[in-house]
Protein backbone atom coordinates (compact mmCIF):
# COMPACT_ATOMS: atom_id res chain seq x y z
CA UNK A 1 0.00 0.00 0.00
CA UNK A 2 1.31 3.93 -0.88
CA UNK A 3 1.86 5.91 2.02
CA UNK A 4 0.67 9.11 -0.18
CA UNK A 5 1.29 11.13 3.10
CA UNK A 6 4.99 10.22 3.47
CA UNK A 7 5.33 10.88 -0.42
CA UNK A 8 4.14 14.24 0.38
CA UNK A 9 5.98 15.41 3.43
CA UNK A 10 9.05 14.53 1.70
CA UNK A 11 7.48 16.98 -1.01
CA UNK A 12 7.61 19.66 1.58
CA UNK A 13 11.26 19.25 2.90
CA UNK A 14 11.96 19.73 -0.78
CA UNK A 15 9.81 22.72 -0.88
CA UNK A 16 11.49 24.38 2.37
CA UNK A 17 14.73 24.53 -0.04
CA UNK A 18 12.59 26.74 -2.92
CA UNK A 19 13.64 30.58 -2.89
CA UNK A 20 10.28 31.57 -4.44
CA UNK A 21 8.43 34.52 -2.66
CA UNK A 22 5.26 33.54 -3.92
CA UNK A 23 4.95 29.79 -3.76
CA UNK A 24 7.15 26.88 -2.41
CA UNK A 25 6.91 23.97 -4.21
CA UNK A 26 8.65 20.72 -3.98
CA UNK A 27 7.80 17.84 -6.18
CA UNK A 28 8.35 13.53 -6.50
CA UNK A 29 8.18 11.09 -9.36
CA UNK A 30 7.71 7.60 -7.49
CA UNK A 31 8.13 4.83 -10.05
CA UNK A 32 7.50 1.14 -8.75
CA UNK A 33 7.74 2.43 -5.01
CA UNK A 34 11.05 3.89 -5.91
CA UNK A 35 11.51 7.84 -5.66
CA UNK A 36 13.38 8.49 -8.84
CA UNK A 37 12.80 12.35 -9.27
CA UNK A 38 13.09 15.15 -7.32
CA UNK A 39 12.61 19.06 -7.31
CA UNK A 40 12.11 22.02 -5.83
CA UNK A 41 10.84 25.49 -7.45
CA UNK A 42 13.98 27.69 -8.85
CA UNK A 43 16.02 28.86 -11.30
CA UNK A 44 18.68 26.85 -12.88
CA UNK A 45 20.74 30.00 -13.08
CA UNK A 46 22.03 30.08 -9.98
CA UNK A 47 22.38 34.09 -10.42
CA UNK A 48 18.49 34.55 -10.38
CA UNK A 49 17.59 33.03 -7.45
CA UNK A 50 16.73 36.14 -5.63
CA UNK A 51 12.70 35.77 -6.18
CA UNK A 52 11.61 38.91 -3.78
CA UNK A 53 14.15 41.16 -5.95
CA UNK A 54 14.29 39.69 -9.19
CA UNK A 55 10.82 37.77 -10.15
CA UNK A 56 8.24 38.15 -7.71
CA UNK A 57 9.41 41.98 -6.81
CA UNK A 58 10.83 42.56 -9.95
CA UNK A 59 10.15 41.10 -13.41
CA UNK A 60 6.63 39.37 -12.26
CA UNK A 61 6.10 42.00 -10.03
CA UNK A 62 2.28 42.14 -9.85
CA UNK A 63 1.25 39.24 -12.10
CA UNK A 64 -0.92 36.86 -10.32
CA UNK A 65 1.23 33.90 -9.43
CA UNK A 66 0.56 31.08 -11.90
CA UNK A 67 0.13 32.93 -14.86
CA UNK A 68 2.72 34.33 -17.89
CA UNK A 69 4.99 31.65 -16.18
CA UNK A 70 7.19 32.47 -19.28
CA UNK A 71 8.53 35.35 -16.97
CA UNK A 72 9.68 33.60 -14.09
CA UNK A 73 13.60 32.60 -13.52
CA UNK A 74 12.73 29.42 -12.02
CA UNK A 75 11.79 26.19 -13.45
CA UNK A 76 8.63 24.34 -11.30
CA UNK A 77 9.30 21.94 -9.01
CA UNK A 78 7.40 19.60 -11.23
CA UNK A 79 9.31 20.14 -14.10
CA UNK A 80 12.43 19.60 -11.80
CA UNK A 81 11.67 15.81 -11.09
CA UNK A 82 10.06 14.75 -14.25
CA UNK A 83 13.51 16.13 -15.81
CA UNK A 84 15.36 13.92 -12.77
CA UNK A 85 13.68 11.07 -13.30
CA UNK A 86 13.84 11.07 -17.13
CA UNK A 87 12.47 7.62 -18.91
CA UNK A 88 11.66 6.24 -15.28
CA UNK A 89 8.76 8.33 -14.94
CA UNK A 90 7.11 6.99 -17.53
CA UNK A 91 4.11 4.95 -15.62
CA UNK A 92 4.92 6.85 -12.41
CA UNK A 93 3.17 9.13 -10.16
CA UNK A 94 4.24 12.74 -9.35
CA UNK A 95 3.62 14.28 -6.03
CA UNK A 96 3.00 17.85 -5.28
CA UNK A 97 2.89 19.69 -2.07
CA UNK A 98 3.51 23.47 -1.48
CA UNK A 99 3.64 26.29 0.90
CA UNK A 100 2.51 29.88 0.42
CA UNK A 101 4.30 33.00 1.19
CA UNK A 102 3.50 33.11 4.88
CA UNK A 103 5.13 29.29 5.08
CA UNK A 104 1.63 27.82 5.56
CA UNK A 105 0.55 24.41 3.74
CA UNK A 106 -1.03 25.08 0.73
CA UNK A 107 -4.01 22.63 0.65
CA UNK A 108 -6.25 22.41 -2.61
CA UNK A 109 -9.40 22.91 -2.26
CA UNK A 110 -11.88 20.85 -5.25
CA UNK A 111 -15.14 22.57 -4.45
CA UNK A 112 -13.76 25.66 -5.74
CA UNK A 113 -14.62 26.04 -9.08
CA UNK A 114 -12.83 24.87 -12.33
CA UNK A 115 -9.87 27.28 -12.61
CA UNK A 116 -9.72 28.70 -9.59
CA UNK A 117 -5.65 28.20 -8.83
CA UNK A 118 -6.54 26.60 -5.11
CA UNK A 119 -8.30 23.83 -6.80
CA UNK A 120 -6.06 21.91 -8.00
CA UNK A 121 -3.23 21.53 -10.60
CA UNK A 122 -2.88 24.25 -12.43
CA UNK A 123 -0.06 25.16 -14.23
CA UNK A 124 -0.42 24.37 -17.79
CA UNK A 125 3.37 23.75 -18.10
CA UNK A 126 3.76 21.56 -15.88
CA UNK A 127 0.89 19.55 -17.28
CA UNK A 128 2.47 19.13 -21.03
CA UNK A 129 5.35 17.93 -18.72
CA UNK A 130 2.73 15.45 -16.93
CA UNK A 131 1.86 14.44 -20.49
CA UNK A 132 5.27 14.19 -22.25
CA UNK A 133 7.00 11.95 -19.46
CA UNK A 134 3.91 9.76 -19.18
CA UNK A 135 2.82 10.24 -15.51
CA UNK A 136 -0.07 7.72 -14.98
CA UNK A 137 -1.40 9.85 -11.82
CA UNK A 138 -0.39 13.09 -9.94
CA UNK A 139 -1.52 13.66 -6.36
CA UNK A 140 -1.89 16.65 -3.76
CA UNK A 141 -3.33 17.05 -0.40
CA UNK A 142 -6.03 18.85 0.02
CA UNK A 143 -8.49 20.40 3.00
CA UNK A 144 -10.30 16.56 2.27
CA UNK A 145 -7.59 14.61 2.23
CA UNK A 146 -5.14 13.47 -0.77
CA UNK A 147 -6.68 14.05 -4.16
CA UNK A 148 -5.49 11.88 -6.70
CA UNK A 149 -5.35 13.69 -10.48
CA UNK A 150 -5.34 12.01 -14.13
CA UNK A 151 -3.02 13.48 -16.80
CA UNK A 152 -6.55 14.54 -18.28
CA UNK A 153 -7.89 16.09 -14.65
CA UNK A 154 -4.62 18.62 -14.63
CA UNK A 155 -5.13 19.65 -18.39
CA UNK A 156 -8.32 20.64 -18.09
CA UNK A 157 -7.79 22.23 -15.11
CA UNK A 158 -5.03 24.05 -15.93
CA UNK A 159 -5.75 25.41 -19.19
CA UNK A 160 -9.33 26.24 -17.72
CA UNK A 161 -7.11 28.50 -14.87
CA UNK A 162 -5.20 30.32 -18.41
CA UNK A 163 -8.43 31.39 -19.76
CA UNK A 164 -9.79 32.08 -16.50
CA UNK A 165 -6.96 34.31 -14.91
CA UNK A 166 -6.84 35.91 -18.52
CA UNK A 167 -10.07 37.21 -18.65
Amino acid sequence: MTDHHAYLDTCCEYARMSPCAKARVGALVVSAGQIVGTGYNHSPNPACNDCATMCAGGIRKGIPSGTRVELCYAVHAEQWAIHEAGPLAKGGTLYVASFDQDWKRRLKDPSLPLGHPMRGFYCSLCARAVWMAGIDLVITDSINGIIEHTPEDIWKASFSYGVAASI
